[in-house]
């Protein structure tokens, strides 16, 4: 019996040295959800090590694998990691990464059927957590891919909003601009609900620096045709209209306790009855009709 029980030990520590052996990219691609899992843990226990910058890399790999294998026609992996963004989110030293957008622009480039390619690999996901998937990779994608018109208009025809992912209005439009995204994507944005007036307004709020409040300005000439620098011309107008305002008052008949602040003189009450001046009041000459 003690035989027994030691050969079926030996055997499945070579069935676990067999499995140790392979690497993460072999686990992804050819391992199953469970080994996945168990594979992907262990690369997150070394990022708690100090200095360690393996675990992340081997995240990787392991979505990888993954994804060659959802090219093969087996997809069970992908969706399982789709399925679990927080347990599957790539974790570096200092920083944590799930690339959606990367994995689905790949999966989809060149294909003539990409939603379904991208509902197959959200097949998993809990419904209600699909609309902040889709949203947060549309955020990422402009980002991120240069260029991807085809797979940004994906997303907006699957559902993505410009709008409501990032919890800024504004936020995905200036993402784009700032990625230096062609027109054609960041017009296909404003067709589907971003806006320049938000976007605008996020900058100028967030401290933006002026060089990239004007590059957005710049893309709103062009799809809009209003002016890179009509806020700057009505600031001037309205700085002028100040300024004469300002020279105006300068003549208005002041009260006398006005005209006693300008010169920090003492109000004297009878000279100002004399002079026809009562206090608050201006001379009759001035009085409105």
């Amino acid at each position: 019996m003690a035989f027994g029980k030691n050969k079926g030990n030996k055997n499945t520590s070579a069935q676990e040295s067999a499995v140790d052996k392979r690497t993460p990219f072999e686990i992804g691609k050819n391992g199953t959800v469970d080994e996945l899992r168990e594979a992907n843990n262990k690369a997150l226990a070394k990022v708690d090590h100090w200095g360690d910058h393996t675990g992340g890399e081997e995240q990787l790999e392991l979505q990888r694998g993954a994804v060659e294998t959802f090219k093969e026609g087996h997809v069970e992996n992908l969706q399982a990691i789709f399925s679990r963004v927080p347990e599957f989110t790539i974790r570096y030293m200092y920083s944590t990464e799930f690339a959606s957008e990367s994995i689905l622009s790949d999966l989809t480039e060149g294909s003539d059927r990409p939603a379904d390619i991208i509902t197959l690999a959200m097949d998993k996901i809990p419904e209600d957590e699909r609309q902040a998937f889709l949203d947060n990779t549309l955020l990422r994608a402009v980002s991120n891919c240069a260029g991807a018109e085809n797979f940004i208009s994906t997303l907006l025809k699957m559902g993505a909003d410009v709008n409501t992912g990032s919890g800024d209005p504004g936020l995905v439009l200036i993402n784009a601009v700032q990625a230096a995204q062609t027109q054609a994507v960041v017009e296909l944005l404003c067709k589907n609900g971003a806006s320049f007036k938000d976007a605008l307004f996020l900058m100028e709020t967030k401290g933006y620096e002026e060089q990239s409040i004007n590059k957005l300005k710049v893309y709103r000439e062009a799809i809009t045709g209003e002016p890179a620098t009509e806020e700057r011309k009505l600031q001037q107008t309205m700085d002028l209209l100040l300024e004469e305002v300002r020279k105006i008052t300068k003549y208005l008949p002041q009260p006398a306790e006005q005209q006693a602040a300008n010169t920090n003189q003492p109000v004297n009450a009878e000279t100002s009855q004399e002079k026809g001046v009562s206090r608050g009041t201006y001379p009759a000459a001035f009085k409105p009709n």
